[in-house]
């Protein structure tokens, strides 16, 4: 009887070891969504660079909408696992935005198709491709991202650097709308020499908010516990994460980075990471400093100090604001022809019928949409609150993190209204997936990984 009971238990077990020898000669799951992400990121940082310097007018919409047909792609090849119950309430949420936002779509196809499809699947499209995306991260497949992430941050800090030092008529400064700078110049920093950087994107916004996604993962990744190189590809990246937005000239990136440092003190909880967190501060300072040198600093506390308008403004909305019983009483323009960017910048540019545009999101979702686009906002911003603060009530030390550090600052990010934006809204909702794929413990490091994922399992049933 003994016998038969181990000859029967010690079956399975070669069964199951040769099935692993068997699955290690094929290409794993885990190779091929690897490649999915970085072809993603690909796509989406290099292709303003296409626009600006490589493809004609004519396919400047196919380097456009390369990374929308990308994630369109990933979710029709990755359908949503069924045990998702959290996943599947933003996917909702997206759902029902897309329902929402539907009649000022249609109002927006028929005065600039292109306008309205851009905003319109920013709005939908992205979100369901994050909810997708998050059960196929893992931590294997992050650790193999940061140095492809450390190597592409730095050099798009250093062709930032080129172009602050070349003059705004330069090549390498051009903006991905060719016939843009007629109306809208080259950026410069204002009262000293220097141009705002926009990188490989097509303008500064895509600089800056690349170096947001950046830093904030970047710093995530070095409060977990990594070994040293990967805290060392994390640190490579904060800095020149940092170095990306101040050479944009955007003030917004330099107040979150400051929020973030709060935020990952405030619940840190710990000495040791409390003191790796001011860790990472000092060497990034110093980083900076030294590789910035004092023309692009002084460049921008210039621009800083002498701005007509105030930060808190920018970062709430409230510098350009719109009339809240104005815009509801006013009837919906349509998706795409309130804020202007993508093809309606170009389109309404040349033809002089450009309409208002608002830093805040609730207002630009009422210009457009009426209030269903203010109630679309409300619906996708709401799941992610929820999430967030149940995130950052957790006692376990990673969720908390990337709560803070991940989920936080996306989650008002989505309320601020990055439909207006598709890089913005790219990058936002490639860190929401990151951040969601540790609701069941995937993205997190390996060692201590299954009690993680019992604690974690527990906490989300």
């Amino acid at each position: 009887m003994q016998l038969t009971m181990t000859a029967q238990i010690a079956e399975p077990l070669q069964t199951s070891r040769a099935e692993t020898r068997f699955a290690t000669k094929s290409k794993p799951a885990g190779e091929v969504d690897f490649n999915w992400l970085v072809l993603l990121l690909a796509a989406v940082i290099l292709e303003g660079a296409f626009r600006k310097w490589l493809l004609p007018d004519s396919l400047q919409a196919a380097a456009y909408g390369a990374k929308d047909v990308l994630a369109a792609l990933f979710i029709i090849r990755h359908p949503l696992p069924r045990v998702q119950a959290a996943l599947k309430e933003v996917r909702t949420a997206a759902l029902v935005v897309g329902v929402l936002l539907l009649p000022a779509f249609i109002l927006g196809l028929i005065h600039n198709p292109l306008a309205a499809i851009s905003t319109y699947k920013n709005a939908v499209l992205w979100p369901v491709f994050a909810v997708h995306l998050a059960p196929r991260l893992n931590g294997r497949i992050l650790a193999r991202l940061m140095p492809i992430l450390a190597i592409a941050t730095v050099g798009i800090a250093v062709l930032g650097a080129v172009q602050f030092a070349s003059g705004q008529g330069a090549y390498v400064n051009r903006y991905a709308w060719r016939d843009m700078d007629s109306v809208a110049p080259v950026a410069s920093f204002g009262n000293l020499a220097g141009t705002r950087a926009t990188g490989t994107f097509s303008y500064i916004a895509g600089m800056s908010t690349f170096g947001v996604f950046t830093f904030s993962l970047a710093l995530w990744r070095s409060l977990l516990s990594t070994g040293p190189r990967q805290k060392l590809f994390a640190g490579i990246t904060a800095a020149a994460g940092v170095c990306c937005a101040l050479e944009s000239g955007s003030r917004a990136p330099i107040v979150i980075f400051a929020a973030m440092f709060i935020a990952a003190t405030l619940i840190a909880r710990r000495v040791k990471v409390l003191m790796r967190v001011w860790a990472v501060l000092a060497s990034i300072a110093l980083a900076v400093t030294f590789i910035l040198g004092p023309g692009v600093l002084a460049a921008f506390v210039d621009r800083w100090e002498n701005t007509n308008d105030t930060v808190v403004g920018r970062i709430t909305g409230e510098n350009e604001k719109g009339n809240m019983v104005d815009l509801i009483l006013a009837n919906p323009v349509g998706i795409g022809l309130g804020r202007t960017t993508g093809y309606s910048v170009f389109d309404n540019v040349m033809t002089n019928s450009q309409t208002d545009a608002f830093d805040d999101g609730g207002s630009n979702a009422l210009l457009e949409s009426g209030l269903p686009g203010l109630m679309g906002l409300w619906v996708i911003t709401f799941p992610l609150v929820v999430l967030v603060v149940r995130g950052l009530k957790s006692n376990w030390h990673e969720y908390r993190c990337a709560t803070a550090l991940l989920g936080l600052f996306s989650a008002y990010s989505v309320w601020g209204g990055i439909w207006y934006n598709h890089t913005a809204t790219a990058f936002t909702w490639l860190t929401i997936a990151i951040w969601l794929s540790c609701l069941h413990g995937q993205a997190l490091p390996t060692a201590p990984a299954r009690r993680m994922w019992t604690k974690l399992r527990s906490l989300s049933v």
